[in-house]
């Protein structure tokens, strides 16, 4: 149970409820949020954490569900990668808000000329390589040769 409060705790400013009911013959849990307005909710949540999400009574309520077979912690999981998601949406749209105040800054107060303007450039850091991933399913790939023993 202890895990179960860390999640409730981890969620605690959307956190509305919780429940385990049978619906038919399947024990489901839900578990209430409301998220504030203009969040969304992935569209691959369903695919991604065996997880249900339903509209609430309420604007920003969702319920979060799924068989006690999946668990708690998809559930969480679910609610927990919804909130990043969004968090990180708002967090860029401030960080562009602030960009632009800059460039308005930049280009309206009259000190750089139209070719000074013009080298503007936005640079990053360059991108670490990733690993490129197989995406041939394991049981589609050649066997394992096994290694040649040496026989002295």
């Amino acid at each position: 149970m202890n895990d179960v409060q860390y999640r409730i705790d981890k969620i605690k400013q959307y956190f509305k409820g919780m429940q385990v009911t049978q619906v038919e013959d399947t024990n489901v849990i839900y578990v209430v949020v409301s998220f504030p307005q203009r969040w969304i909710i992935d569209d691959e949540i369903t695919e991604k954490y065996d997880v249900n999400v339903m509209d609430g009574k309420e604007q920003g309520e969702y319920y979060f569900c799924a068989e006690m077979s999946v668990g708690f912690d998809k559930v969480f999981d679910a609610i927990d990668h919804c909130v990043g998601v969004n968090r990180d949406a708002m967090e860029r749209a401030q960080i562009f808000q602030e960009k632009i105040a800059e460039l308005k800054e930049i280009f309206g107060d009259g000190t750089k000329t139209i070719d000074e303007l013009r080298t503007l450039e936005f640079t990053f850091p360059p991108q670490k390589k990733s690993i490129k991933r197989s995406k041939v399913p394991v049981d589609k790939l050649p066997p394992i040769k096994e290694p040649v023993k040496d026989e002295k």
